[in-house]
C-alpha cells in the first residue's frame, strides 16, 4: 500500500480551487452571510432559520417594500425558500469552517466543533437532505480516534516494516483504486472494523509471512497497530473527507446563490404584482395636449394583474416602481409613453405623456371604480 502524503491533499484543493473566493458571490451576498455568521452557525430549527432571515435578509432583498396584499402572496409564501437558503449558506460556511481547520491541521479544534455544532448539521441534513452530511459524524468519529491513538515511541527495533508487509499480504484488497475498500469498510463498521483485522493478525502470528516474533509486548503491539493506522489509513481518511467536504462545500454555495436570485426574483414579482394590483380598476383620465392646448377626458380601465394581457391596445411596458407608474404602447409607427405618480391615497394619478408623432402633454386622473377580479 502506498503512503498518502499531506502534499496530495493540498494538491487537489488547490485544484479545486481556493476555500471561499471572495469575487465568486455578488458582494452584498458575500458581506450578508459574512456579517451573519455567527448567527446561522446557531441554528437548529426551522424557526430559527426563518426568524434569522427575517431579521436579517429581508431588507437586503427589498422584501419589506410594497404592500403586502393577500392575494398577491398567499400562492408563493417563500418561507420554505428562505428556510431552505439559511441552511444552504450554513452547509457553505460549515463546510468551509471545516477544510480549514482541516487545512491547518487543527484537529482537536476541528473535532470539537463538529461535536459542538451536531444539531446544527442534523438540522442542515435534514432541510436540505445532503447524503454527503449523513455520514461526516461517523468519518469525524473516526478521525478522532486515529487522533488519539499517538504511536509510542519505543526505544529498540521495531517490527512496523514486517507487520505493514503481513497486513497487506493478509488484505491485498486494502490497495484497490482511491482505497474503495478501506473507505467501504469504515463506511459499514467504522474504524473498528479496520482495528479487527488489524488485531486480528496478532492472533495467527505463527501464519505469517515473514513471521512475527511472539514475544511481542502488548504495549509494543498496540504501538504497531496505531503506527500503521497513522502512516496507511490516516491519510486515506483525511483526503476522503476532505473530498466529501469540498462535494458538500461546492454544492451548497451553488444552491445557495441559485436561492439567492430566486428569492430576488420572487419579490420582484410580487412587487410587480402588488404595483398592478394599486393601478388595477377604473380610472377617469383627463389629457392636456400642449400642442393644441385642448384637454380629452377618456376612461381607462386596468384589469386585474392576472388579467393585464387582455388590454386593447395591448402594453408593451408596464412598471409600477413605488408611486411611480410607467406605461408603454406600441404602434406600427411609433410609440406612447406615460409618466405618472399615485397619489391621495392611490385615489389619483398624475404626470406627463409624449407620443413619438409629436403629441404631448399632462395627464390628471381619478379612480372611479375599484379593482374587479
Amino acid at each position: 500500500m502506498k503512503t498518502i502524503h499531506w502534499v496530495s491533499l493540498f494538491c487537489l484543493v488547490s485544484i479545486i480551487g481556493p476555500v471561499l473566493p471572495a469575487t465568486a458571490l455578488d458582494v452584498p451576498f458575500n458581506e450578508l452571510i459574512h456579517r451573519q455568521s455567527s448567527q446561522i452557525a446557531q441554528v437548529t430549527s426551522d424557526k430559527a432559520a426563518l426568524a434569522l432571515f427575517s431579521k436579517e435578509f429581508v431588507a437586503p432583498l427589498g422584501m419589506n417594500q410594497g404592500k403586502r396584499h393577500r392575494s398577491a402572496t398567499r400562492s408563493q409564501n417563500p418561507s420554505k425558500s428562505a428556510v431552505a437558503f439559511i441552511a444552504e449558506v450554513a452547509a457553505l460556511q460549515y463546510s468551509t469552517t471545516l477544510i480549514n481547520m482541516l487545512m491547518s491541521q487543527d484537529w482537536d479544534k476541528a473535532s470539537i466543533s463538529a461535536k459542538q455544532s451536531s444539531d446544527h448539521l442534523t438540522w442542515i441534513e435534514h432541510t436540505l437532505a445532503l447524503s454527503q452530511g449523513r455520514t461526516m459524524a461517523m468519518w469525524w468519529n473516526a478521525l478522532h480516534d486515529l487522533m488519539s491513538r499517538k504511536p509510542l515511541r519505543l526505544l529498540h527495533p521495531t517490527h512496523y516494516e514486517t507487520f505493514a508487509q503481513s497486513v497487506e499480504q493478509t488484505y491485498p484488497d486494502w490497495q484497490g483504486p482511491e482505497h474503495a475498500q478501506i473507505i467501504g469498510l469504515i463506511q459499514q463498521e467504522g474504524l473498528a472494523g479496520i482495528l479487527s483485522r488489524l488485531n486480528h493478525l496478532w492472533d495467527n502470528l505463527d501464519q505469517q509471512q515473514p513471521p512475527i516474533p511472539m514475544h511481542i509486548r502488548p504495549e509494543e503491539r498496540k504501538a504497531e497497530v496505531n503506527r500503521y493506522l497513522h502512516i496507511r489509513v490516516l491519510p486515506i481518511i483525511q483526503i476522503h473527507v476532505m473530498s466529501e467536504l469540498t462535494t458538500l462545500r461546492m454544492k451548497a454555495y451553488d444552491n445557495a446563490q441559485r436561492s439567492w436570485n430566486n428569492l430576488k426574483q420572487w419579490n420582484q414579482t410580487r412587487l410587480k404584482h402588488e404595483g398592478l394590483l394599486r393601478l388595477c380598476g377604473t380610472w377617469q383620465w383627463t389629457v392636456h395636449n400642449h400642442q393644441n392646448h385642448q384637454d380629452h377626458k377618456m376612461t381607462m380601465i386596468f384589469p386585474h394583474p392576472t388579467q393585464i394581457h387582455t388590454m386593447n391596445p395591448p402594453l408593451s411596458n408596464i412598471t409600477v416602481l413605488g408611486d411611480t407608474v410607467y406605461l408603454q404602447w406600441d404602434f406600427p409607427r411609433g410609440f406612447q409613453e406615460n409618466s405618472l405618480l399615485f397619489s391621495g391615497q392611490d385615489k389619483r394619478l398624475e404626470g406627463t405623456f409624449y407620443n413619438s408623432a409629436g403629441p404631448n402633454g399632462n395627464i390628471t386622473g381619478r379612480r372611479i371604480a375599484r379593482c374587479k377580479k
